[in-house]
């Protein structure tokens, strides 16, 4: 056997473990998933996925997991000042969601929680920079959260899945 085939040997085998075993970028052992599409937008899910971690500071936070159901969506009015200063977790979630307004004012400042079909379910104002929304009584099922600023304006909106 010459060189040059022992060097394509091992060079192909090398190549095979490389992509066996070096190519898997978030990828989760789960139960069940999938992807649904219609004429007003789609959703991916995931079921089983049992750990994720989160990891914050005073400016940031990261999330580690396979898929985040993190939406911003820009009608042309939104304030990206205070976008960045929202955030909502937990995202897909069960029961309840808690919204964190960081550095900034909550004061004025209003959410609502709107069904797929675009009906308001709640309209509140915030009371603290943490506010708690109760989904429990909802059925699972993906609902949109609008924040709007002191003068109604929109300041960001999420997708939240209520599973």
């Amino acid at each position: 056997m010459s060189k040059f085939s022992r060097v394509k040997i091992k060079f192909s085998f090398l190549s095979l473990i490389a992509v066996v075993f070096g190519i898997h970028s978030q990828v989760s052992i789960n139960s069940s998933g999938g992807d649904i599409q219609s004429a007003s937008g789609s959703v991916s899910f995931s079921i089983g996925q049992v750990v994720y971690n989160t990891q914050s500071s005073t400016n940031n936070s990261i999330e580690e997991g396979v898929q985040h159901a993190y939406v911003i969506s820009s009608n042309g009015q939104v304030d990206y000042s205070v976008s960045n200063m929202i955030h909502v977790s937990p995202n897909p979630t069960i029961d309840r969601i808690i919204i964190e307004i960081k550095e900034h004012e909550y004061y004025n400042y209003e959410y609502q929680l709107i069904t797929i079909d675009g009906k308001i379910i709640e309209n509140m104002n915030f009371v603290s920079n943490f506010q708690e929304i109760n989904l429990s009584s909802l059925t699972p099922s993906t609902y949109f959260l609008n924040i709007k600023n002191p003068n109604k304006r929109p300041v960001q909106n999420f997708k939240i899945i209520k599973l």
